[in-house]
């Protein structure tokens, strides 16, 4: 009997990008901001972008200047970066269709980034390690490394177990349901989408899952990968960690 494909590999679809990775231009020039700034990269420097969706972030970091190697394992996703590139006369911008729990670049990179919750997809630590495992060996000896994450007390704190959000693609406004319940047992924060188009008979449902670490035990998987762990913030604005910042973004650096 042939096993299930991973959550990841179906879930995240073109109905899925066409939901969910809509542009927000403030949010987006906010987090090119933060990561020019904490990574230091300059332009003309090479970054690698785990898990980079549809280019939104890779592809204003080229426009910035950067070169950009970004990995996804949709081909139907690499190949949105792809077209969007070519339309932003984007040369310095690269995508490749791969794994990132495999994917090393075949040439040093000056950074790397991991954004918005691409990581910790297994309940086995060890196999989550790996994607951390791959940027540090795609990095030059000093290269830093950005993990951005979701902040678990936070979540848990302000925890609702259903969410509704509407969202407008070709086909009208898409009603997305997101039933979430944490398991304690395996560590898990299982989570029920429930896509809703106006046609109701058209309905897509996936289960999907993230690993619930605090802020520490990313921390010491990082150090476990080989880096050093430099900082943690709490958001794009750099606040410190806390019970009301949503985000758990660890800065990391492969030693010199």
């Amino acid at each position: 009997m042939s096993q299930a494909a991973p959550w990841w590999e179906t879930f995240y679809s073109n109905h899925y990008a066409e939901a969910m990775f809509q542009l927000d231009l403030n949010y987006l020039n906010a987090a090119c901001d933060f990561i020019l700034d904490k990574l230091q990269l300059q332009s003309g420097q090479t970054v690698l972008d785990q898990c980079c969706g549809i280019g939104n972030i890779s592809l204003l970091l080229g426009q910035r200047g950067i070169s950009v190697i970004g990995i996804d394992q949709s081909d139907s996703y690499v190949q949105q970066a792809q077209e969007r590139a070519r339309l932003g006369d984007l040369g310095n911008c690269h995508f490749v269709a791969a794994d990132a729990f495999s994917y090393v670049s075949p040439t040093p990179v000056d950074a790397a980034l991991n954004w918005h919750t691409s990581f910790g997809y297994t309940p086995d630590d060890r196999q989550n390690r790996l994607m951390l495992e791959r940027a540090y060996a795609s990095l030059k000896p000093g290269g830093y490394f950005l993990l951005d994450f979701l902040n678990l007390p936070y979540v848990l704190k302000h925890f609702r177990a259903t969410m509704i959000t509407y969202h407008q693609t070709q086909e009208g406004d898409v009603e997305v349901i997101r039933e979430s319940s944490p398991d304690l047992s395996s560590g898990m924060l299982n989570q029920l989408w429930t896509f809703i188009y106006p046609n109701a008979e058209r309905r897509l449902m996936h289960q999907t899952g993230t690993r619930m670490y605090l802020p520490y035990q990313l921390g010491d998987l990082l150090k476990a990968s080989g880096f050093e762990l430099i900082d943690y913030f709490g958001s794009l604005a750099g606040e410190p960690l806390s019970f009301e910042t949503p985000r758990c973004i660890c800065l990391a650096r492969r030693p010199v």
